[in-house]
């Protein structure tokens, strides 16, 4: 009984945080669109933990293998892995490291580091979260300039990317 006590005490003077610390379900979905091409990754994998009430704590820790990107087209498959686009054999990842997130107006919002052929560049990625009977619904959509990742020289290139991410406990 006074273990208790003294964990309640304890609890109400230094708040005991809640921890959602939610796994990936295969059924994820990492599109991207370009001018010269659309398809999508398919090896995603990450740490994700969010609470609604503490978003302060959040961390997102992901990384979407460069080779697994399907557009439909072989060619361009190998094209899009190369050393003319994401160099997959230097740079076999795309990571993103977050510093917590916000809620801005009636979305989230994440600010961390993003790494993408050799750059690393801190980027604010906005998201939803609704949850689900088992576990919960992580949805973006944004967009990336190419120049920023020296993918390009042109500023107007850009590429879209919208993400599914279905996590349980």
């Amino acid at each position: 009984m006074r273990k208790i006590l003294v964990l309640a005490v304890l609890g109400a003077l230094f708040g005991f945080k809640t921890v959602s610390d939610w796994k990936i379900k295969n059924s994820y979905a990492i599109k991207f669109k370009h001018e010269d091409a659309e398809g999508v990754f398919k090896s995603f994998s990450g740490k994700l933990i969010f609470d609604e009430s503490n978003p302060a704590d959040a961390v997102f820790d992901i990384a979407i293998d460069v080779k697994s990107v399907e557009t439909g087209n072989p060619m361009k498959d190998e094209s899009i892995a190369s050393d003319s686009w994401l160099n997959a054999d230097k740079f076999p990842q795309v990571k993103f490291k977050s510093k917590g997130a916000k809620k801005v107006n009636d979305k989230w919002e994440t600010t961390g580091t993003l790494f993408i052929h050799g750059v690393e560049k801190e980027v604010s990625i906005p998201f939803t979260f609704s949850k689900k009977e088992e576990g919960g619904l992580f949805e973006s959509n944004f967009s990336l300039a190419f120049i920023d990742y020296k993918l390009s020289d042109d500023s107007a290139e850009k590429i879209t990317l919208d993400l599914k991410v279905p996590v349980g406990n």
